[in-house]
């Protein structure tokens, strides 16, 4: 799995915890989040992430 968060170390790790977070209070996708799940979750976690941190942009 690629880092697309290199640019801001540190932020890695609280988008993946929150991504973590996200998928469970969606239903507990946990296994299935692969694909199309995987991405939209980690969408918002992007969006919560640029939203709270405002300096962070995704890498695309």
């Amino acid at each position: 799995m690629t880092d697309n968060f290199s640019f801001a170390p540190g932020l890695s790790a609280e988008i993946a915890y929150r991504h973590e977070r996200i998928v469970e209070a969606a239903g507990g996708i946990r296994r299935v989040r692969r694909g199309r799940a995987r991405r939209a979750a980690r969408a918002v976690a992007v969006r919560n992430a640029t939203g709270r941190i405002g300096a962070a942009r995704p890498a695309h």
